[in-house]
């Protein structure tokens, strides 16, 4: 929305910061507010004057308290957070503005002011935010888009209301593998804390995948030329289901308490006691399955990565009927996409988490399906996707791994929060929950 406010006599706009903090142990959360010249009027960031410049709050809170407020609200900051980061524009452009770091101090209730001033005018200019921790990580960064129009209000693409838009950071204890630094660990994604369930796997595997039973045993692939399918209880002891399995890579369940596994060239079935039959052989030219997810119908989905000729995304039923979801090669892509991971959405389409573009990617499944970058990794190969199941709207949780991070991504794309940090070449990969 927007409205007609007298012409500034000068085109560069005044971006304003205010921070306020108050300590609570639920961690920092952003709020983002918009002040209009006339007084005691109070407008959210998607609606302030650019004529005005905007206001940011950063409070403590509940991720509850946020959804029941009514003001408007961006991604909740990791309580860690000891220093807020901005930029103003492309990275590579004339007229970037990258202010100075500004100090979260931890004192309760202090108030501190600070502008941005110099911003040149433009449309949809890209404003990015990171928090870093007090050893310099980047433990959260967001982004987001506004219009800096003399006389002019900013308008905004993402909903940042509470609850809106897909910018719910999820609260929930995950379970995560860790490729290279072979440990099985929980992780807390409202504090990032981590606490190691398993650390003392067999020379010569890496846990790859893991599923979580409804009681808490941990069904986990140790890939190697030597792997296993094993159980892991909740106190760390483990016991092979099955072994002997050549490169066991992702697993899920049946829905009637077996065991589905990529294992090598084919996706197999095993029961509790070890007994294992093939549900599917892929042929050459078909790929090597990677991730696999069971669907609300009972079919699976599997990632497949090019051998040789093309990457993939496949629905394969119990009884070993596969089809073709994606194709990348009909797309112009690949080989070398490497599908890591895929998160079925409500709507039917996929995010895919695409390890050689360093991509997480929205598609839309068909004979010519419809591709869209959702969130650029940048330098980082991605693991595996997890849908948000505290974002209604499609948010996913992916491991990052060459920089071992658990990062949330908004259904949009246009907000990230980084959940937990790694210890330097863990190389996260598998993403387990409750059921």
């Amino acid at each position: 929305m927007r409205r007609s406010r007298p012409v500034l006599s000068q085109l560069a706009c005044t971006l304003v910061f205010r921070r306020a903090l108050w300590l609570t142990a639920f961690g920092l959360s952003l709020w983002i507010w918009g002040c209009s010249g006339s007084q005691n009027e109070t407008l959210p960031f998607a609606q302030s004057a650019a004529s005005s410049g905007l206001v940011l709050n950063i409070h403590t809170t509940t991720e509850h308290a946020i959804k029941a407020s009514s003001h408007a609200a961006a991604a909740p900051i990791h309580s860690v957070a000891r220093e807020l980061s901005f930029q103003i524009g492309e990275t590579n452009a004339p007229d970037v503005v990258k202010p100075s770091p500004f100090p979260i101090s931890g004192s309760s209730g202090q108030v501190l002011e600070c502008t941005i001033g110099n911003i040149p005018p433009g449309l949809k200019k890209r404003v990015e935010y990171w928090a870093k921790d007090a050893s310099a990580n980047v433990v959260d960064n967001g982004v987001f888009f506004l219009d800096f129009l003399p006389g002019q209000l900013t308008s905004n693409d993402l909903n940042l209301r509470g609850g809106g838009g897909g910018s719910s950071r999820p609260s929930s204890i995950l379970y995560v593998t860790e490729f290279q630094g072979r440990r099985l660990v929980q992780v807390n994604t409202g504090t990032g804390a981590m606490t190691p369930i398993f650390s003392s796997f067999p020379s010569g595997v890496s846990p790859h995948s893991v599923y979580v039973e409804s009681g808490g045993d941990f069904i986990v692939t140790e890939f190697g030329t030597s792997g296993n399918l094993v159980r892991i209880k909740p106190d760390g002891t483990r016991s092979v289901i099955c072994s002997r399995i050549t490169n066991a890579r992702g697993v899920t369940t049946d829905g009637a308490g077996n065991y589905v596994v990529a294992a090598g060239q084919t996706l197999v079935s095993i029961t509790p006691a070890g007994v294992m039959s093939l549900i599917y052989s892929f042929m050459s030219g078909e790929g090597t399955p990677l991730a696999v997810t069971r669907l609300a119908s009972g079919n699976y989905l599997v990632t497949e990565q090019a051998f040789p000729s093309r990457d993939a995304v496949s629905e394969i039923t119990p009884t070993g009927a596969r089809t073709v979801l994606v194709d990348y090669s009909s797309m112009g892509l690949g080989p070398g996409v490497i599908p890591t991971g895929v998160a079925p959405q409500s709507d039917g389409t996929l995010i895919v988490g695409e390890g050689g573009l360093k991509t997480l990617s929205r598609v839309t499944p068909g004979i010519l399906p419809v591709r869209t970058v959702l969130f650029d990794l940048s330098t980082t190969m991605p693991g595996e996707v997890l849908a948000n199941p505290a974002d209604p709207a499609g948010g996913v949780v992916v491991t990052t791994r060459n920089d071992d991070r658990l990062l949330w991504v908004s259904s949009t794309g246009n907000q990230s929060a980084v959940l937990a940090t790694f210890p330097t070449g863990a190389s996260p990969l598998g993403i387990g929950r409750l059921p």
